[in-house]
């Protein structure tokens, strides 16, 4: 619930009603209550904490039912350790990604323990390794598990270098990736909604940690007839501004959520 600060949660979809009050919230003390770091002393400029958020964009779970909130204006990736069985008192979370510590005015920058503006998180699902559109920063970072407060990327896509953050166009360059995914086979998909397509990396044993290129489907990226063009189209076969996408692990298929088209694409694999 990203313009309130907060994410809310219901214990069974299964049993969803229409204007059902949520079971949970996560980074606010209360139902009513929209303050970004809410908590925080100073009006301006708000520390963060270990509870608190501002602005979240992206969620993901791990196999253990751990929750991971991309945490877009504090700079970082919280993890809340199995939040519907925390309480009393507000869910918080046991580590940072992107910062040092889970409390403080949040620190923003491009190397390969820092953020900015973080969006889309995966996380994959047997071993627990973690991916992060680091949007601002024009590339996607690369965590491997176990994961710790402050720990370092290990691998970056769209960026020759930890220490880069220039927007490109090319089969290694990005323009403000927003979602992010893992197959099956350890390839490693992005929407790159700047560039209006979605680039496909892998596998992961065989990438250099730093400016890996994008595999072509067919003989270019998914959603553009090449890796030097990114105009957004309405055409089946093309894309406008994707920001998230959705892996099946068993088809291979690619659902997009094509934005800037206001749809949602599949796309065989």
């Amino acid at each position: 619930d990203t313009a309130n600060h907060r994410v809310l949660g219901w214990r069974d979809a299964r049993s969803l009603r229409d204007g059902q009050r949520a079971d949970l919230v996560i980074g606010q003390p209360d139902l009513q209550t929209t303050v970004a770091n809410y908590g925080a002393a100073a009006a301006d400029n708000r520390p963060a904490s270990a509870w608190n958020l501002n602005r979240p964009s992206g969620l993901a779970l791990d196999s253990g039912g751990n929750l991971y909130v991309a945490d877009t204006g504090n700079h970082r990736v919280l993890r809340f350790p199995r939040p519907f069985e925390q309480g009393p008192g507000p869910v918080r979370a046991d580590l940072a990604i992107g910062q040092p510590g889970l409390a403080g005015s949040p620190v923003q920058g491009a190397s390969a323990f820092l953020f900015q503006n973080p969006t889309g998180i995966a996380v994959h699902p047997e071993r627990g390794d973690l991916l992060v559109a680091d949007t601002l920063n024009h590339r996607v970072l690369y965590f491997p598990a176990p994961l710790s407060t402050g720990t370092s990327a290990t691998r970056v896509f769209g960026q020759t270098g930890f220490t880069e953050s220039a927007r490109g166009l090319s089969s290694a360059a990005m323009s403000l990736p927003a979602g992010v995914a893992f197959d099956s086979e350890d390839h490693v998909y992005v929407a790159d909604t700047g560039n209006s397509r979605v680039l496909v990396f892998g596998p992961l044993r065989e990438l250099p940690s730093t400016g890996a290129a994008a595999l072509a489907s067919g003989a270019a990226p998914v959603g553009q007839p090449d890796f030097v063009t990114s105009l957004g189209a309405t055409a089946i076969n093309r894309l406008r501004n994707p920001t998230a996408l959705w892996v099946n692990w068993t088809s291979g298929d690619i659902w997009v959520a094509d934005t800037g088209n206001h749809r949602v694409m599949r796309f065989p694999p």
